[in-house]
């Protein structure tokens, strides 16, 4: 290993010399064989050849490729790669890069020449391009373009794009295109970019400047997905976050999510809970429950509410529950003198104040009514609402004794009851 590593270090020394050197006319070969740069069939100075097939024992230097490379170890290229390169370990595009610096130094003006690669670039290291992608690289450890990429980037560690990307990374542990992304991202850990994303980032944490769809400051057809435990767009989002945590910045779009987290919230967010300016608490009392509370957050057009409903004693029916938690989405309608909201809920029913074990499921659909109540040291809305229920259980039910009607399936043993009810109480504005 030791001598591979010597071996490789003498070959980026012969290689740096050459760089040095002053630019002369590239001169084609269509073959080309070398053990390490020096030691070649285009001699001590190979940056003055570009070859169309290059057979790089150890490792290879040249100004450039145009059909096939093969390194056991590295290939060095100062400009443009056409076709297939493969490395043992690197892959190196772009060594005008160095020569302009040198240039540069020593007061010469001379124009950059391109370093891209249009082709397949694999390695087992690295591959490191100082222009532009087009095509497909794939390597062990990193990928690095530092201008714009176009195609498919496969890394066992990392990918990055310094520019644009349009096309699709993928990372065993993250991926980043600093300016733009246009195509996807699938990382195991982190995807990245600085820009406007349109496409879609999966991995454990997404994290993009904004999120593009119909509802962006231009608006276009095309939108963006993230999917992962994390998902951020910290200006805006106006395209879909799914996952635990959702930060959307101005959110136009549609997330679904544990915690949505929003400066301000224009589109869909479905979650226990989402972090905005529009949050409301319930203080009801029903035909089941005395006391309902509900948290509500999210927006008019679309609110979701998680609630706790507790009973003290038997009220209206022969077998009383004793609480339980919900949780809801709902829409409300709003007119300057009152609104109508209509939701549809989900609760758990604990008939004994241990937690029921059993299948004790409760559905309803609820209309309600808000009137606004100002008493001048603090406003809030009368609500009032009606409501259809139902109750899903392995045998007893919970449904008023004169308001409901009941239905068996002996094959299941299940019990199911439906019945009308009602809400009233109040809600803080």
């Amino acid at each position: 290993m030791r001598k591979y590593a010597l071996l490789l270090t003498l070959s980026i020394l012969v290689t740096q010399e050459g760089l040095g050197q002053s630019a002369q006319a590239v001169r084609k070969r269509f073959l080309h064989v070398s053990l390490v740069p020096g030691l070649s069939s285009n001699g001590i100075h190979g940056g003055r050849f570009r070859n169309s097939v290059s057979l790089n024992l150890l490792s290879g230097y040249s100004a450039g490729n145009d059909m096939l490379e093969l390194g056991g170890l590295s290939n060095f290229n100062q400009s443009r790669v056409y076709g297939l390169q493969l490395a043992g370990l690197v892959n190196v595009v772009g060594g005008n890069a160095f020569n302009n610096t040198i240039a540069q130094i020593k007061g010469r003006n001379e124009e950059k020449a391109g370093a891209d690669v249009a082709g397949i670039q694999a390695g087992g290291l690295m591959n490191f391009l100082t222009g532009s992608l087009y095509g497909f690289q794939a390597v062990g450890g990193v990928n690095i373009v530092r201008e714009e990429a176009k195609g498919l980037q496969v890394a066992g560690l990392v990918n990055v794009v310094n520019e644009a990307m349009a096309g699709v990374q993928v990372a065993g542990v993250q991926n980043t295109s600093f300016q733009a992304l246009d195509g996807g991202q699938v990382a195991g850990i982190y995807n990245y970019t600085n820009g406007a994303m349109q496409g879609f980032q999966v991995s454990a944490f997404n994290q993009a400047r904004s999120i593009n769809g119909r509802r962006s400051v231009s608006s276009t057809r095309a939108t963006g997905l993230q999917l992962g435990l994390v998902n951020s767009a910290g200006r805006s989002m106006a395209g879909y976050q799914i996952g635990l945590v959702n930060f959307g910045g101005e959110m136009s779009g549609t997330q679904i999510g544990l915690v949505n987290i929003n400066k301000s919230t224009n589109g869909t967010p479905i979650g226990l809970f989402t972090v905005d300016s529009e949050a409301f608490i319930r203080v009801l009392a029903s035909e089941l429950f005395l006391t309902n509370l509900e948290i509500g957050t999210g927006t008019r057009s679309m609110y979701n509410t998680v609630s706790i409903s507790y009973n003290a004693g038997n009220y209206f029916n022969s077998i009383t529950p004793k609480w339980a938690v919900g949780y809801s989405l709902g829409k409300i309608w709003s007119t300057r003198s009152f609104f109508v909201s209509t939701d549809v809920q989900v609760q758990h029913i604990n008939l004994a104040s241990n937690f029921t074990k059993e299948l004790s499921l409760s559905g309803k659909v609820r209309a309600s009514v808000g009137l606004p109540v100002n008493l001048g040291f603090t406003s809030f809305y009368l609500l009032s609402g009606l409501t259809w229920n139902s109750y899903v259980s392995n045998g007893d039910s919970i449904s008023p004794d004169l308001m409901s009607f009941q239905m068996e399936n002996q094959r299941l043993g299940k019990q199911l009851s439906f019945w009308p009810g009602f809400t009233i109480g109040i809600q803080s504005k």
